[in-house]
């Protein structure tokens, strides 16, 4: 998953977050989960089966996806507890956990990631190290999880392994080495989502 209960903090803090309830606890993953589906119609598999440090998430969380999923998740978990009458009011003085407060951050941290995610959605450049190992960015070889697509000059290869700077592809390369282009096919963002 993307995010954990201690992703939750300041206007997101959860009542009784040191020991939460195994209830609270899958509830935030079935909502977050839910996200996941509605934002990625491909490769939300990918979000929902790995740890927030693992590709494809650590790289999500790096372009800024985690800031929409915990006021969206947080709305979803407080709706569901305050209609059940446990926890109606604040931990923060003052403030009210239904404020529309949440649903400008949701949009603005949106389009925070939609402009950063652009980078990563098209052709990227890389450079082949071995017939199957080739170097990228930092940030690529976060999203790249093992079991994912990439396709090179019209050819696709599945990523077997990723480190911080490089990932591992299978079948090998036929093409020379070197400087190469390529873009990944297992990540789509709905680019259309209404989160009301």
């Amino acid at each position: 998953m993307l995010i954990t209960p201690s992703d939750f903090g300041g206007d997101y803090r959860l009542f009784n977050a040191n020991n939460l309830d195994i209830d609270t606890i899958r509830a935030i993953d079935d909502a977050q989960a839910e996200l996941a589906r509605d934002l990625f119609p491909v490769g939300s598999d990918f979000i929902i089966q790995n740890n927030p440090t693992d590709p494809p998430n650590l790289g999500l969380r790096q372009l800024g996806l985690h800031n929409v999923f915990i006021p969206w998740v947080f709305l979803r978990l407080e709706g569901g507890i305050a209609g059940a009458g446990i926890k109606k009011t604040s931990d923060v003085p003052g403030r009210s956990r239904f404020a529309s407060g949440a649903f400008f951050a949701i949009a603005r941290n949106y389009n925070y990631f939609l402009r950063e995610w652009v980078k990563y959605e098209g052709y990227i450049q890389g450079n082949a190290t071995t017939t199957t190992t080739i170097l990228v960015d930092t940030i690529m070889a976060s999203l790249l999880a093992a079991g994912m697509v990439i396709e090179i000059n019209g050819s696709q290869y599945s990523i077997v392994s990723s480190s911080s700077t490089s990932v591992d592809i299978s079948p090998a390369l036929t093409s020379a080495l070197g400087s190469i282009v390529f873009r990944q096919l297992s990540l789509r963002v709905e680019r259309d989502w209404v989160y009301l």
